[in-house]
């Protein structure tokens, strides 16, 4: 029995001090009845009262194999250190990890994750380094594990032998989660624009991977209303140029402005005779179409190979 003890009338009267960090910070980010039991620890702490982790757990209404387990979770975050396990007792931190997000990444709660990335990138073995960052990703953007897979299996089919970077997967995947595409139902219907592009650059007579900045394009693209069918036939017109990707983004841009949205509206690069009067409203098509054709062939745009763009 303590020399000296307060009372619970006392008790009941005092405050219990958090840091604003914890509030600012944590309490957004924390699972609700995480941030009980920080608080109620807190509590217990600061009032000096001798309760076990049994007493915890019951007045939390959890079991005490989920009160250890809410621990290790804040534990994770460094704000309370398991100092024993038999009997089982914590030490409440003071705050020092100003990020909010976990210090301590398991690697045995990934195990799964870590044969199927090592299946996908089969030509090479993926370093523990390279792991941790896989683990960073799904912690810190919250991918689920099946969506960063499937950008990962995307980025190893751009690349013959399966020789990916991990730089590029790294670009690729804080692409998606910019868009907030971090579920695997998104993460696949974003993915087929990402196929689409591959298909257009193809087309465009070029061998490389997708960009960001090829992703900007198709999204002004479709704001433009255009078709895959219309995309398509501007990547087949752009193959053979210098720069096929920024002739094709103006063919698109005139196309555009003159409300040509099918094949069969698109003019036919060299003009052929027609009737007086019937052919008037489209020689005068034809004839700005090879003014911009001309425009476009004479300008030096920048470097389309890819060397300079952000992927």
């Amino acid at each position: 029995m303590p020399f000296i003890s307060a009372s619970d009338g006392l008790i009941k009267k005092s405050t219990t001090s958090v840091e604003n960090i914890f509030i600012t910070q944590y309490l957004p980010a924390l699972e609700p009845t995480a941030v009980k039991v920080y608080l109620y620890s807190l509590f217990l702490c600061q009032s000096g009262s001798p309760y076990t982790l049994k007493e915890l757990a019951k007045n939390l209404e959890i079991s005490e194999a989920e009160a250890i387990s809410y621990f290790e979770y804040l534990e994770e975050y460094e704000l309370i250190s398991i100092i024993s396990r038999t009997p089982f007792c914590v030490s409440m931190l003071e705050i020092s990890n100003i990020s909010s997000k976990p210090k301590k990444i398991k690697p045995e709660k990934y195990a799964d994750f870590n044969k199927s990335v090592q299946n996908i990138l089969s030509g090479r073995m993926v370093s523990p380094d390279e792991y941790m960052d896989y683990y960073e990703l799904l912690e810190e953007y919250g991918f689920e594990q099946q969506a960063l897979l499937m950008i990962i299996a995307f980025c190893a089919d751009q690349n013959v032998g399966k020789n990916v970077s991990y730089g590029y997967i790294k670009k690729v995947a804080e692409s998606y989660a910019s868009k907030g595409k971090i579920t695997a139902s998104l993460v696949d219907e974003y993915l087929l624009n990402d196929r689409l592009l591959l298909e257009i650059i193809s087309l465009c007579g070029l061998k490389r991977k997708v960009y960001h900045k090829d992703r900007e394009n198709l999204e002004k693209w479709r704001d433009w209303n255009f078709s895959d069918e219309m995309l398509f036939e501007a990547a087949k017109l752009s193959a053979g140029k210098t720069n096929p990707l920024t002739y094709m983004d103006k063919i698109l841009s005139v196309w555009n402005k003159d409300g040509i949205r099918s094949p069969e509206e698109i003019p036919e690069q060299q003009p052929v005779p027609a009737k007086r009067g019937a052919a008037k409203k489209k020689m005068g098509i034809i004839e700005r179409w090879q003014s911009v054709m001309d425009e476009i062939s004479s300008t030096d745009a920048a470097n389309d190979n890819g060397e300079n763009n952000n992927e």
